[in-house]
């Protein structure tokens, strides 16, 4: 799961075309960066899901970061833009599809409280020590 970090305030402080301009980008990076076997979709609003069927987590984490750097750098776009990133992977395989995104979304949600532009493996140690947080 990606979510475009602070995408009203883009919206509100440069224009809806702006907005519309990042997200195609961004559709655009994950689509050209997946590959044809994979499926990416717009989720929400400036949300995006790619299942990565054949990617170990460590490959996603690496994955995700890298278009994370990349939509920060220079260039992306005509502002400034950073993205957030939930990766949860199928563990026994029993799992529906609904909870495997239900997961990512549970790992998208921790990197957005804990300071967005970064990526967050459901399960991982940044994942579990803001669970923690959260229960005690």
């Amino acid at each position: 799961m990606c979510d475009i970090d602070h995408f009203k305030r883009i919206n509100d402080d440069h224009g809806h075309s702006t907005g519309d301009e990042v997200i195609t980008r961004l559709a655009e990076v994950l689509r050209s960066t997946t590959g044809s076997t994979r499926a990416v979709c717009r989720y929400g609003g400036e949300e995006f899901c790619a299942l990565l069927e054949d990617y170990t987590a460590e490959r996603a984490l690496s994955f995700a970061e890298m278009v994370r750097r990349h939509i920060a750098g220079p260039g992306f776009a005509r502002v400034p833009v950073t993205v957030s990133f939930g990766v949860a992977s199928i563990g026994s395989g029993t799992e529906t599809a609904a909870q495997l995104i239900g997961r990512a979304d549970e790992a998208l949600y921790v990197a957005k409280k804990t300071g967005r532009d970064k990526v967050v493996l459901h399960g991982g140690p940044e994942f579990e020590a803001a669970a923690e947080a959260v229960r005690a």
